[in-house]
């Protein structure tokens, strides 16, 4: 059985947990003030923009919703297979194998591959770190995968030895070994911990969060500003002050209170202040936004949303930028990790873990079939394995490589 509690999937725990976790981890454990959990309960330091950073807040922002959510989505769409080295250098899918199963179907009893490897990818792709137990048999081949928030997981490297130590609500702490814990990092100082991509891009974020907030805050004001209420004579008493401004909030306040008459008395006047957003740059502001969580992820803006500058001509090469330059690390570090992890040493030089690429490369059918057509007729692939690719059946003969036969000078005898 695995030794994180079977409540990871449950009912989340409760705020009186989650204090008492909070006081646990300042008496019992060491106690950092940008703890995950710590965050989310009072949330993170305010940013220049003036708001709160913190994990949830920064996927309610549209644009690293949509690059965390479509990075993970894509790499665990992409199927993962486990390989029989062959002793010609080729390869061939080793299906009958137990970890087969694991990878390519059902790494645990409540849960398919893309739902494992995208809850394991998105946990990396937001505080640096994704982690999962591997539950072994009795002679210590992996039987499950059990994947674990990141939070309840922290590094240990003393002695020039590392462990996990892992936090239960009900069970007291437990130390894993290197052996038995998956860890996914992203880009990392130290080679033991990738960095947290919310605190990474907080001011990025904390400007997105505050254009997102302005514009429902002007919306919500009925698209008019703020203003002053002057009083030429006299300022009123403080009580009558204050009622004046409570009933004008309540009668022009909101959207549905917009462009409402507004009547003043005793010669108030009223002025608007403030700068409209048109002046302000407020959707250009947000575009750029939008631009700036692309870069921290390494997507082509159009993958998010923004098709300003995207074309039909373009959209093949930003594909394939997006593969090379954000798809690709991550798919190396999981099959990396996979390997040293699932597959014991003396077995390495006869298995492989890859992830089947071709689908996700895959040019338009006329690019392809050029493509095809070149490597048939240079007999560097055979019929079957186009067939393959493309997710056909075999054929008798299809195994047979081809070579060209025009190759002879013009006017021999065979050229004839």
């Amino acid at each position: 059985m695995p030794h994180l509690e079977i409540v990871r999937y449950g009912k989340p725990p409760s705020w009186l947990t989650r204090v008492s976790e909070f006081v646990r981890s300042i008496t019992l454990g060491p106690f950092n003030p940008k703890d995950r959990v710590l965050a989310q309960l009072f949330g993170g330091a305010p940013v220049s923009s003036g708001v709160s950073v913190n994990e949830n807040a920064a996927l309610a922002t549209s644009a690293f919703w949509s690059a965390v959510t479509l990075i993970a989505g894509d790499v665990a769409s992409l199927p993962l297979l486990l390989y029989k080295r062959m002793p010609n250098g080729g390869k061939e899918r080793f299906t009958g194998h137990p970890l087969y199963r694991i990878l390519h179907d059902e790494p645990n009893t409540e849960m398919g591959s893309m739902q494992f490897r995208e809850t394991w990818v998105l946990d990396a792709l937001i505080n640096g770190n994704g982690y999962a137990e591997i539950e072994r048999d009795g002679t210590g081949r992996p039987r499950y995968l059990w994947p674990i928030q990141s939070h309840r997981i922290s590094v240990i490297h003393e002695n020039d030895r590392l462990s996990y130590r892992l936090q239960n609500y009900t069970r007291g702490d437990i130390t894993l070994e290197p052996r038995d814990i998956l860890h996914l990092r992203g880009p990392s100082p130290d080679g033991l911990s990738g960095y947290n991509m919310v605190r990474i891009a907080r001011e990025a974020l904390g400007l997105a969060i505050a254009a997102e907030r302005f514009g429902g805050s002007f919306f919500g004001n009925g698209m008019t500003f703020g203003g002053v209420v002057s009083y030429p004579h006299a300022k009123p008493l403080e009580k009558t002050e204050k009622n004046t401004q409570e009933v004008l909030e309540r009668r022009h306040q909101g959207v549905d209170r917009a462009y409402k008459l507004l009547a003043l008395y005793n010669g108030a006047k009223f002025e608007k202040v403030g700068v409209p957003p048109n002046e302000g740059q407020f959707n250009e502001t947000r575009i750029f936004q939008i631009r700036e969580i692309a870069r921290f992820f390494r997507i082509p803006v159009a993958m998010l949303g923004d098709l300003e500058r995207s074309t039909f001509s373009n959209h093949e090469q930003q594909t394939l930028a997006y593969f090379t330059s954000c798809l690709r690390p991550w798919l190396v570090r999981i099959e990396q990790e996979l390997m040293t992890k699932l597959i014991a040493p003396m077995e390495r030089s006869q298995q492989l873990i890859e992830h089947v690429t071709e689908g996700f490369l895959r040019a338009d059918v006329e690019k392809r079939g050029a493509f095809y057509g070149q490597a048939l007729a240079h007999g560097w692939m055979t019929v079957n394995e186009v067939r393959e690719r493309e997710n056909m059946a075999p054929i008798d003969g299809g195994d047979v490589a081809r070579v060209p036969m025009n190759t002879e000078p013009l006017g021999s005898s065979d050229a004839a």
